[in-house]
């Protein structure tokens, strides 16, 4: 069975979409894997939704500096990953990527504190 999940990161500012493939992907190796990262998850919480959301984090932190070049995103997050966590031996998919949209507009200086030497 494949699943399809759609996270939403802080109201829109980026956005991803993975396909879970749940015959690859079961309970055991979920928790295989959350246990290997020490991801914390509640024990009644569905371990394989928590894989994903974990996914989904991974390839919003290698889309800030890769854009929505998925390919370089699943090199990055393979790269910087001790578990080749993307792919078809995994069952996970990313199908869409919207990356963060840098903006000097949102940066907001907040303070200017002088130090003397």
């Amino acid at each position: 069975m494949k699943k399809i999940y759609h996270f939403n990161y802080d109201y829109g500012v980026a956005e991803v979409t993975i396909a879970v493939d749940t015959d690859i992907l079961t309970e055991e190796p979920a928790c295989a894997i959350l246990d290997f990262y020490g991801w914390y998850y509640d024990k009644e919480t569905d371990r394989i939704g928590e894989v994903v959301k974990m996914c989904a984090m991974e390839v919003i932190r290698a889309g800030v500096r890769c854009g929505n070049d998925l390919t370089a995103i699943k090199e990055y997050v393979k790269e910087n990953s001790e578990l080749d966590l993307l792919g078809d031996k995994s069952g996970i998919k990313v199908i869409a990527f919207e990356p963060f949209q840098f903006d000097e507009v949102r940066l907001e200086l907040e303070e200017i504190e002088t130090v003397e030497k």
